[in-house]
């Protein structure tokens, strides 16, 4: 082999090596920024039915959760309302006592008084 060839050749291997090097420091910074995004931004979702219509609904917080299905289903806020999630256990609709306790991505209904379709 050529000396010409050999110093082509190991200064390929370096630039493969540092490209790789470079490659999964990138990766790895991508995958740190994606996990603290995360971590500080939790959106939880749910299944919500509202008379005849049905939608899924996104809040930051549980506790903004009323608000949110009032202004997706245009409920006026003076309206008395009762949010009830679905329980498997008994096959039914039961009234949500803690909003907080609600878990993520679960069925829930608002029921309006005298709200009629």
């Amino acid at each position: 082999m050529s000396k010409g060839f050999l110093v082509i050749f190991f200064r390929l291997q370096y630039f493969v090596v540092y490209s790789c090097i470079i490659t999964l420091t990138v990766y790895s910074l991508c995958i740190e920024q994606c996990n603290a995004l995360t971590d500080t931004y939790v959106m939880f979702r749910y299944h919500v039915t509202c008379g005849i219509h049905k939608k899924v609904i996104a809040a930051d917080e549980k506790s903004t959760l009323n608000d949110v299905i009032r202004q997706e289903f245009s409920v006026d806020e003076s309206a008395a309302t009762v949010l009830q999630s679905w329980d498997a256990e008994f096959e039914d609709w039961v009234n949500v006592t803690d909003i907080t306790q609600l878990p993520d991505k679960c069925k829930l209904q608002i029921v309006v008084k005298g709200w009629h379709e």
